[in-house]
């Protein structure tokens, strides 16, 4: 077996191994990425180590090349999926001591919260605003995110009965949507007028699309939508629509922005989001004040000094 061999089986392992412990949207498109990413700086070295070739000067050499090319908190997240890999391959038996586990992740320094601007989620609707099922579909999904502040994974997992839409995790007479976290916690969100019409229409074309008889609730013509279709259609509307540096965090973060410059209460937006620690809370929060603190000094040297 090549080294390549031996890799694309490992990481194809490691995927399952994700999968059946409840990872998902975020950190099981993250950690698998990591190896990847591993796998091309090795190849660009002109190197082919196997698992057990691999050391600790080698991950490190490579966490140096992140903090290089990356910015924010992806080369932690990164780094953590490298010590998971490495510690299912050492779990496994492939290899008998990780390299990975003398290898830290970097203090992350976190950047302001970011929320699109009104024009920006404009141009997202209207980067969707076709009659064909992909536009309908896209619509209702822009919708939901921007509605609840869902994560992708909690959105994704979306189901319908095939035969009573009421019985599923829509109640749109109500206005509620029940999402499930992925360690198994549901919360329910409300829904405003503009999205609870947008799903209806979506369910009447989903009911006649080839594929209606699945449970999941966004499906396309190859069956279930998943999380990485999820970001495909995202980022590819987002492009059409001229919005640049989008990627779905932004609608969480522009849900979280929004709530607390109307007045909500912190605590409230914790369980809306599915929160457990207000690190998280503290920081939009941050941003809200920092946009605020800028309104003020634009309106206060708006007729000059």
């Amino acid at each position: 077996m090549t080294a390549q061999e031996e890799y694309e089986r490992n990481l194809d392992r490691f995927q399952r191994y994700l999968e059946k412990r409840g990872y998902g949207g975020t950190t099981l498109d993250m950690y698998p990425r990591a190896v990847r990413m591993l796998w091309a700086f090795f190849e660009r070295a002109g190197r082919f180590p196997s698992p057990v070739e691999i050391t600790v000067g080698d991950l490190r050499e490579f966490a140096v090349y992140l903090l290089s090319k990356h910015t924010g908190s992806s080369p932690t997240g990164y780094i953590v999926g490298l010590r998971r890999f490495f510690g299912f391959l050492e779990a496994e038996g492939v290899i008998t001591r990780s390299p990975a586990r003398n290898v830290f992740p970097p203090k992350a320094h976190p950047r302001p919260a970011n929320p699109l601007q009104r024009r920006e989620l404009s141009a997202l609707l209207r980067a969707c605003s076709g009659s064909g099922f992909a536009d309908l579909r896209d619509m209702a999904l822009f919708r939901i995110f921007m509605a609840t502040g869902a994560r992708r994974s909690e959105v994704v997992g979306l189901r319908v009965d095939p035969d009573d839409n009421g019985r599923g995790a829509l109640d749109l007479a109500g206005g509620v949507v029940e999402l499930r976290d992925r360690y198994g916690r549901t919360r329910r969100c409300a829904l405003d007028p503009h999205t609870v019409r947008t799903l209806a229409r979506y369910l009447v074309v989903r009911a006649a699309h080839h594929n209606s008889g699945l449970s999941n609730l966004w499906i396309t013509k190859h069956g279930g939508l998943t999380t990485g279709g999820i970001h495909e259609i995202v980022t590819a509307r987002a492009t059409s629509a001229w919005v640049k540096g989008f990627h779905l965090h932004r609608l969480r973060i522009t849900f979280a922005h929004h709530w607390l410059r109307a007045g909500g209460q912190p605590g409230d937006l914790m369980r809306i989001l599915g929160l457990r620690s207000r690190k998280m809370i503290d920081g939009y929060a941050d941003g809200v004040a920092g946009s605020r603190s800028i309104e003020v000094a634009r309106a206060r040297f708006a007729d000059g000094p």
